[in-house]
Formats: C-alpha cells, sequence, structure tokens
C-alpha cells in the first residue's frame, strides 16, 4: 500500500471543493484532471494540515479530498510513479499525463462541440489533437467517459441537520452522513450516529479491510 499526501492551499480548496455540490461527470473529470496536474508538480508531505490531497494506492486506486468537515474520493485511472524525486503519471503505458495532455483534454471538455447534438461535431475536437498523441488520445478519452468514478462523499452539515429537524424530518438529513452519486436522480444519504476522522473514511472504502455494518436508527 502506498499513500501521498498534499497540502491544499486556498485556490486548490476552490478548484477541489466547489462552492456549488458536484452534479455531472464533467465536473468530476475536471476535478480528477486537475488533480492530476496538481500531483505532478507539487511535493508529497506527510505534515499537512486539515486541508490535504491524499492519493490512496492499494487494490484500490483512490483520490481523497480532505476539509475540516468534508471529505470526498474518487476513482484514479491512472498510474503514479515518483522516481529520483520526479512524478510519472501514465494510462495503460500508452499515453503520458503531463501538463499538454491534460489540457488538452480540459479544452475538449469546455468545447461547446463537445455538447453539440450531432456527433461529428462532438468528434471534431478530438481529431484535432490525435495526430499528437499517435491515435491514443481518443482511447484515454472514451475510457474517462465511461469509467465508473466512485465517487463517495462524507458531510458534517450542521445547518441542514437543523432545518430538516424543524420540519421534522432530522432523519431525512442526518448531520453527519456520506452522500453516494452526485446526480439529482441516484444521490443519496447514509446517516451515521457521529463525526468521523478522514481515516475513518478511508478505511471504509478499502476493500482489503473489514466492512463496516449498517444499523437501523430506530
Amino acid at each position: 500500500m502506498k499513500k501521498f499526501a498534499y497540502a491544499l492551499n486556498e485556490s486548490t480548496l476552490d478548484l477541489f471543493f466547489p462552492h456549488e455540490r458536484i452534479k455531472t461527470k464533467v465536473q468530476i473529470l475536471t476535478i480528477l484532471l486537475e488533480a492530476t496536474r496538481f500531483l505532478l508538480y507539487n511535493e508529497p508531505d506527510s505534515l499537512v494540515s486539515d486541508s490535504k490531497l491524499i492519493l490512496h494506492v492499494k487494490k484500490m486506486s483512490r483520490l481523497f479530498f480532505i476539509t475540516k468537515n468534508k471529505y470526498y474520493s474518487i476513482n484514479f485511472p491512472f498510474t503514479f510513479i515518483i522516481h529520483d524525486d520526479i512524478t510519472f503519471i501514465n494510462y495503460r503505458s500508452i499515453i503520458d499525463l503531463d501538463s499538454k495532455t491534460i489540457s488538452d483534454l480540459m479544452s475538449i471538455l469546455k468545447d461547446d462541440r463537445f455538447n453539440s447534438l450531432v456527433c461529428l461535431d462532438f468528434a471534431e475536437p478530438v481529431f484535432e489533437l490525435e495526430p499528437d498523441y499517435n491515435d491514443n488520445l481518443w482511447i484515454l478519452l472514451k475510457d474517462l467517459l465511461m469509467m465508473e468514478d466512485g465517487y463517495l462523499r462524507f458531510d458534517k452539515d450542521t445547518d441542514g441537520y437543523l432545518n430538516a429537524k424543524a420540519d421534522g424530518k432530522e432523519h431525512t438529513h442526518p448531520e453527519n452522513h456520506i452522500d453516494i452519486f452526485y446526480s439529482n436522480n441516484n444521490t443519496f444519504k447514509v446517516g451515521l450516529e457521529k463525526t468521523i476522522i478522514h481515516e475513518t473514511f478511508l478505511d471504509y472504502i478499502d476493500s482489503q479491510t473489514d466492512c463496516m455494518y449498517l444499523k437501523k436508527f430506530r
């Protein structure tokens, strides 16, 4: 098992913890790519503050974004190597994730043609960049769009809980809870009896440690 922790500053906090709730796959991919860029150009720090990014590589490979009262995690589908203090990240040994690759993928996701109703319009920005990548850019982008991103978030939301409690519905919005999925049609909460530390959150998701169990609140 390898675990790498990185301190987050104000600008990266705004990037990885947007003020509006994450609702789309494009938002997830944008965060994944920006986090990959961050890993490339920052050094791990074992003495990090409450705000941190953790890359956890074991049987699973995940990114954990940590602040004082909120943690969330997504799949990290890339190979991560540090050699002679230099970070290398690639996908299936066919394409390197460097600054140019990340910027090109981001430009496709932000291109108006990405949301076109015509499939050929969608293909154009990919086709324009493919010669730079030996036709491997589409393989990477397609796999990112198709991958199971594994989004999971812990939240301590006192205001939301008190508002629900005032309506007599406190068990619809527990103060401490885990949100599973992110789109409006799929997301739901699992209530927790108390606040958990981020190490416990990591343990919840680790498939090689003992499972946690649910029980009824009444």
